[in-house]
Protein backbone atom coordinates (compact mmCIF):
# COMPACT_ATOMS: atom_id res chain seq x y z
CA UNK A 1 0.00 0.00 0.00
CA UNK A 2 1.11 3.55 -1.09
CA UNK A 3 1.98 5.70 1.47
CA UNK A 4 4.64 8.18 1.01
CA UNK A 5 3.61 11.69 -0.93
CA UNK A 6 6.08 11.84 -3.66
CA UNK A 7 7.68 15.68 -3.21
CA UNK A 8 6.35 17.68 -5.96
CA UNK A 9 6.27 21.71 -6.19
CA UNK A 10 2.61 21.92 -4.97
CA UNK A 11 0.82 19.76 -2.01
CA UNK A 12 -2.73 21.02 -1.06
CA UNK A 13 -3.74 20.55 2.45
CA UNK A 14 -7.68 19.29 3.12
CA UNK A 15 -8.71 19.77 6.68
CA UNK A 16 -12.10 18.29 8.27
CA UNK A 17 -13.81 18.32 11.39
CA UNK A 18 -15.04 15.73 13.48
CA UNK A 19 -17.55 16.17 16.77
CA UNK A 20 -17.83 19.67 18.41
CA UNK A 21 -15.46 21.85 19.44
CA UNK A 22 -17.31 24.39 21.53
CA UNK A 23 -15.96 23.89 25.30
CA UNK A 24 -19.49 24.52 26.87
CA UNK A 25 -21.01 21.30 25.14
CA UNK A 26 -21.65 17.53 26.60
CA UNK A 27 -22.86 15.72 23.83
CA UNK A 28 -19.52 14.85 22.51
CA UNK A 29 -16.30 14.18 23.95
CA UNK A 30 -13.60 14.26 21.77
CA UNK A 31 -13.10 17.03 18.84
CA UNK A 32 -11.05 15.63 15.69
CA UNK A 33 -9.28 17.88 13.12
CA UNK A 34 -7.93 15.60 10.38
CA UNK A 35 -4.72 16.92 8.21
CA UNK A 36 -4.06 15.34 4.24
CA UNK A 37 -1.63 16.48 1.74
CA UNK A 38 -1.86 15.89 -1.51
CA UNK A 39 -0.95 16.32 -4.68
CA UNK A 40 -2.69 17.99 -7.77
CA UNK A 41 -1.51 14.53 -9.86
CA UNK A 42 -2.52 12.11 -6.91
CA UNK A 43 -6.04 14.16 -6.76
CA UNK A 44 -6.81 14.13 -10.47
CA UNK A 45 -6.36 10.50 -10.06
CA UNK A 46 -8.44 10.10 -6.39
CA UNK A 47 -11.26 12.19 -8.54
CA UNK A 48 -11.40 9.45 -11.18
CA UNK A 49 -11.41 6.87 -8.83
CA UNK A 50 -14.15 8.29 -6.51
CA UNK A 51 -16.55 9.30 -9.86
CA UNK A 52 -16.04 5.47 -10.26
CA UNK A 53 -17.16 4.38 -7.09
CA UNK A 54 -19.83 6.77 -6.31
CA UNK A 55 -21.26 5.65 -10.19
CA UNK A 56 -21.62 2.24 -8.58
CA UNK A 57 -22.73 2.79 -4.99
CA UNK A 58 -24.73 6.39 -4.88
CA UNK A 59 -28.10 7.00 -5.91
CA UNK A 60 -26.32 10.50 -6.75
CA UNK A 61 -22.65 10.10 -8.36
CA UNK A 62 -22.28 13.88 -9.06
CA UNK A 63 -22.46 14.89 -5.37
CA UNK A 64 -19.30 15.01 -2.68
CA UNK A 65 -19.46 11.51 -0.59
CA UNK A 66 -20.21 11.99 2.88
CA UNK A 67 -19.30 9.41 5.67
CA UNK A 68 -21.51 10.47 8.03
CA UNK A 69 -24.70 10.12 5.73
CA UNK A 70 -23.31 6.79 4.12
CA UNK A 71 -22.88 5.03 7.38
CA UNK A 72 -25.95 6.50 9.53
CA UNK A 73 -28.55 5.92 6.78
CA UNK A 74 -29.12 9.46 6.68
CA UNK A 75 -31.14 9.41 3.61
CA UNK A 76 -30.20 13.11 2.58
CA UNK A 77 -30.41 15.32 -0.47
CA UNK A 78 -26.76 15.82 -0.44
CA UNK A 79 -26.02 12.08 -1.27
CA UNK A 80 -27.31 8.56 -0.17
CA UNK A 81 -26.67 4.54 -1.00
CA UNK A 82 -27.99 2.89 -3.08
CA UNK A 83 -31.28 0.22 -2.02
CA UNK A 84 -28.67 -2.61 -2.60
CA UNK A 85 -26.23 -1.42 0.31
CA UNK A 86 -28.48 -1.71 2.84
CA UNK A 87 -27.88 -5.80 2.67
CA UNK A 88 -24.68 -5.95 5.07
CA UNK A 89 -22.51 -8.34 2.96
CA UNK A 90 -22.61 -5.49 -0.37
CA UNK A 91 -22.26 -2.70 1.97
CA UNK A 92 -19.00 -3.95 3.60
CA UNK A 93 -17.94 -5.02 -0.16
CA UNK A 94 -18.53 -1.58 -1.53
CA UNK A 95 -16.33 -0.15 1.43
CA UNK A 96 -13.86 -2.67 0.65
CA UNK A 97 -13.29 -1.29 -2.89
CA UNK A 98 -13.39 2.29 -1.60
CA UNK A 99 -10.56 0.96 0.65
CA UNK A 100 -8.67 -0.39 -2.11
CA UNK A 101 -9.18 2.45 -4.73
CA UNK A 102 -7.35 4.45 -2.09
CA UNK A 103 -4.13 2.18 -1.64
CA UNK A 104 -3.55 3.39 -5.36
CA UNK A 105 -3.31 6.93 -3.84
CA UNK A 106 -0.66 8.65 -2.47
CA UNK A 107 -1.60 10.82 -0.10
CA UNK A 108 -0.46 11.85 3.44
CA UNK A 109 -2.59 12.48 6.58
CA UNK A 110 -2.50 12.80 10.36
CA UNK A 111 -5.36 13.24 12.88
CA UNK A 112 -5.58 15.52 16.03
CA UNK A 113 -8.05 15.30 18.79
CA UNK A 114 -8.88 17.01 21.56
CA UNK A 115 -10.47 15.90 24.92
CA UNK A 116 -13.13 18.64 25.34
CA UNK A 117 -13.56 17.18 29.19
CA UNK A 118 -9.50 17.80 29.93
CA UNK A 119 -9.49 21.03 28.13
CA UNK A 120 -12.57 22.19 31.02
CA UNK A 121 -10.49 20.98 33.56
CA UNK A 122 -7.20 22.63 32.36
CA UNK A 123 -9.50 25.68 32.47
CA UNK A 124 -10.82 24.97 35.78
CA UNK A 125 -14.39 25.10 34.05
CA UNK A 126 -17.41 23.17 35.48
CA UNK A 127 -18.79 20.71 33.60
CA UNK A 128 -22.16 22.27 31.50
CA UNK A 129 -25.22 21.51 33.05
CA UNK A 130 -27.51 18.47 32.17
CA UNK A 131 -30.72 20.11 32.14
CA UNK A 132 -32.20 23.12 30.83
CA UNK A 133 -31.82 24.59 34.08
CA UNK A 134 -28.58 26.90 34.12
CA UNK A 135 -27.31 26.26 30.42
CA UNK A 136 -27.47 29.95 29.50
CA UNK A 137 -26.03 31.52 32.27
CA UNK A 138 -23.60 28.65 31.90
CA UNK A 139 -22.96 29.77 28.40
CA UNK A 140 -23.20 34.06 29.21
CA UNK A 141 -20.38 32.99 32.23
CA UNK A 142 -18.00 30.91 29.26
CA UNK A 143 -18.53 34.38 26.94
CA UNK A 144 -18.08 36.57 29.68
CA UNK A 145 -14.40 34.64 31.12
CA UNK A 146 -13.28 32.65 28.82
CA UNK A 147 -14.09 34.70 25.41
CA UNK A 148 -11.77 33.06 22.74
CA UNK A 149 -10.99 29.91 24.76
CA UNK A 150 -14.27 29.08 24.49
CA UNK A 151 -13.24 27.53 20.85
CA UNK A 152 -9.34 26.48 21.93
CA UNK A 153 -10.24 22.80 20.82
CA UNK A 154 -11.11 24.27 16.67
CA UNK A 155 -8.06 26.56 17.24
CA UNK A 156 -5.28 24.12 18.31
CA UNK A 157 -6.36 21.54 15.97
CA UNK A 158 -6.42 24.07 13.26
CA UNK A 159 -3.08 25.24 14.24
CA UNK A 160 -1.41 21.28 14.10
CA UNK A 161 -3.29 20.79 10.97
CA UNK A 162 -1.13 23.77 9.36
CA UNK A 163 2.20 23.00 11.47
CA UNK A 164 1.61 19.52 9.16
CA UNK A 165 1.80 21.97 5.90
CA UNK A 166 4.30 23.97 6.56
CA UNK A 167 6.63 21.13 7.88
CA UNK A 168 6.31 19.42 4.31
CA UNK A 169 6.49 22.42 2.53
CA UNK A 170 9.61 23.58 3.79
CA UNK A 171 11.29 20.31 4.03
CA UNK A 172 13.15 20.49 0.76
CA UNK A 173 15.34 24.15 0.62
CA UNK A 174 16.69 23.41 -2.71
CA UNK A 175 12.99 23.67 -4.28
CA UNK A 176 9.81 26.18 -3.98
CA UNK A 177 6.72 24.39 -2.74
CA UNK A 178 3.24 25.90 -2.76
CA UNK A 179 -0.69 25.05 -2.32
CA UNK A 180 -3.96 25.82 -0.91
CA UNK A 181 -5.61 25.36 2.55
CA UNK A 182 -8.97 23.35 1.78
CA UNK A 183 -11.75 22.57 4.29
CA UNK A 184 -15.82 21.97 3.82
CA UNK A 185 -17.36 25.28 4.78
CA UNK A 186 -19.70 25.59 8.20
CA UNK A 187 -20.68 28.61 8.99
CA UNK A 188 -19.66 28.44 12.89
CA UNK A 189 -16.02 27.30 12.12
CA UNK A 190 -15.19 29.77 9.06
CA UNK A 191 -14.15 32.54 10.73
CA UNK A 192 -12.25 31.16 13.69
CA UNK A 193 -10.45 29.38 10.65
CA UNK A 194 -9.59 32.40 8.98
CA UNK A 195 -8.51 34.16 12.00
CA UNK A 196 -6.31 31.08 13.22
CA UNK A 197 -4.67 31.19 9.78
CA UNK A 198 -3.50 35.00 10.37
CA UNK A 199 -2.48 34.00 13.82
CA UNK A 200 -0.54 31.17 11.69
CA UNK A 201 0.96 33.19 9.35
CA UNK A 202 2.23 36.01 12.52
CA UNK A 203 4.38 33.72 13.47
CA UNK A 204 5.64 31.74 10.45
CA UNK A 205 5.70 34.89 7.41
CA UNK A 206 7.41 32.36 5.18
CA UNK A 207 3.62 30.00 5.62
CA UNK A 208 1.86 33.16 3.81
CA UNK A 209 4.45 32.89 0.86
CA UNK A 210 3.64 29.12 0.15
CA UNK A 211 0.03 29.59 0.58
CA UNK A 212 -1.98 29.93 -2.77
CA UNK A 213 -5.16 30.47 -1.14
CA UNK A 214 -7.84 29.83 1.21
CA UNK A 215 -10.81 27.32 -0.22
CA UNK A 216 -13.83 26.89 1.33
CA UNK A 217 -15.87 24.30 -0.09
CA UNK A 218 -19.52 23.68 0.48
CA UNK A 219 -21.33 20.55 1.10
CA UNK A 220 -22.01 19.98 -2.47
CA UNK A 221 -18.61 20.58 -3.40
CA UNK A 222 -17.17 17.61 -5.59
CA UNK A 223 -13.52 17.44 -5.27
CA UNK A 224 -11.55 14.22 -4.07
CA UNK A 225 -9.48 15.24 -1.34
CA UNK A 226 -12.64 16.79 0.87
CA UNK A 227 -13.78 12.98 0.48
CA UNK A 228 -10.60 11.35 1.32
CA UNK A 229 -10.42 13.52 4.69
CA UNK A 230 -14.39 13.17 5.41
CA UNK A 231 -13.45 9.31 5.49
CA UNK A 232 -10.15 9.82 7.53
CA UNK A 233 -12.23 11.68 9.80
CA UNK A 234 -15.08 10.19 10.58
CA UNK A 235 -13.51 6.97 10.62
CA UNK A 236 -11.31 7.48 13.35
CA UNK A 237 -13.86 9.84 15.60
CA UNK A 238 -16.04 6.40 15.46
CA UNK A 239 -12.75 4.55 16.49
CA UNK A 240 -11.93 6.67 18.96
CA UNK A 241 -15.60 6.44 20.73
CA UNK A 242 -15.71 2.70 20.60
CA UNK A 243 -12.10 2.90 22.44
CA UNK A 244 -14.52 4.60 24.94
CA UNK A 245 -16.57 3.16 25.25
CA UNK A 246 -19.09 6.03 24.07
CA UNK A 247 -22.18 4.14 23.37
CA UNK A 248 -24.51 7.43 23.05
CA UNK A 249 -22.03 8.84 20.68
CA UNK A 250 -22.35 6.10 18.60
CA UNK A 251 -26.36 5.32 18.73
CA UNK A 252 -26.80 6.63 14.99
CA UNK A 253 -24.51 3.61 13.30
CA UNK A 254 -25.75 0.47 13.06
CA UNK A 255 -24.38 -2.23 14.86
CA UNK A 256 -23.35 -4.21 12.11
CA UNK A 257 -21.09 -1.71 10.70
CA UNK A 258 -19.37 -1.55 13.73
CA UNK A 259 -16.47 -4.18 12.22
CA UNK A 260 -15.83 -2.41 8.56
CA UNK A 261 -15.80 0.93 10.91
CA UNK A 262 -12.54 -0.84 12.86
CA UNK A 263 -11.18 -2.40 9.53
CA UNK A 264 -11.07 1.37 7.73
CA UNK A 265 -8.90 2.17 10.75
CA UNK A 266 -6.80 -0.96 10.55
CA UNK A 267 -6.13 0.30 7.02
CA UNK A 268 -5.42 3.86 7.58
CA UNK A 269 -2.88 2.86 10.47
CA UNK A 270 -1.23 0.47 8.14
CA UNK A 271 -0.92 3.80 6.29
CA UNK A 272 0.62 5.24 9.55
CA UNK A 273 -1.93 7.84 9.79
CA UNK A 274 -1.37 8.36 13.19
CA UNK A 275 -4.08 9.86 16.18
CA UNK A 276 -2.18 12.25 18.03
CA UNK A 277 -3.72 13.98 21.43
CA UNK A 278 -3.41 17.13 21.88
CA UNK A 279 -5.32 18.24 24.73
CA UNK A 280 -2.19 19.28 26.09
CA UNK A 281 -1.25 21.80 23.90
CA UNK A 282 -0.73 25.37 24.85
CA UNK A 283 -3.50 27.58 24.31
CA UNK A 284 -1.84 29.87 22.30
CA UNK A 285 0.20 29.98 19.02
CA UNK A 286 3.72 29.83 19.40
CA UNK A 287 6.65 28.68 17.23
CA UNK A 288 7.34 25.18 18.17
Amino acid sequence: MKNKLTLSARSDLYIDESGYYYIGQSKYKFFLVTAVLITPDQRELASLLMQKWRNKHLTNPYRCFHTTDFFENRNTSLQSAKPELSITRNFNNAIKELLEFLSYIEFESTVYYVDIPTIRNRLKIDNPPQDGNGKKEYSNHLKESFEELRFAPLDMGIKNAFDFHHKYLINDSKSVKNGYINIESHHQSDIRLIKSFHRYISIYPKYDTNILGLRLHNKKSLDAGIEIADLISYSSCQTLRFSHRLTDELKDIPKVRYKILKQIRSELRARNIKLYDISGDSFKYKKN
